[in-house]
């Protein structure tokens, strides 16, 4: 589908704390049930400390609303350490 918008995509961090050899996403497709979203997941499957996994970009009408998108795919991502 095309994006009918003119903003640029805003992104927000998916920073995942704490200690795994085998980080594991899920919830990705209901993350991303909102028009204009997407995620990049970076395949670190090791975590210690925190650690950037992953991106959620979005688009919007302005943006405020592409930044509120974006961070709401990365909350509604659940992380299993």
């Amino acid at each position: 589908t095309g994006v009918q918008t003119c903003a640029l995509p805003i992104s927000a961090v998916l920073l995942v704390e704490g200690k795994s050899a085998q980080a594991s996403f899920g919830n990705l497709r209901a993350a991303t049930a909102v028009e204009d979203t997407s995620i990049r997941l970076f395949g670190k499957p090791e975590v210690t400390g925190k650690r950037r996994m992953g991106v959620a970009l979005a688009r919007g009408e302005t943006i405020d609303e592409a930044t509120q998108k974006a961070l709401a795919v990365v909350a509604a991502i659940d992380v299993t350490l």
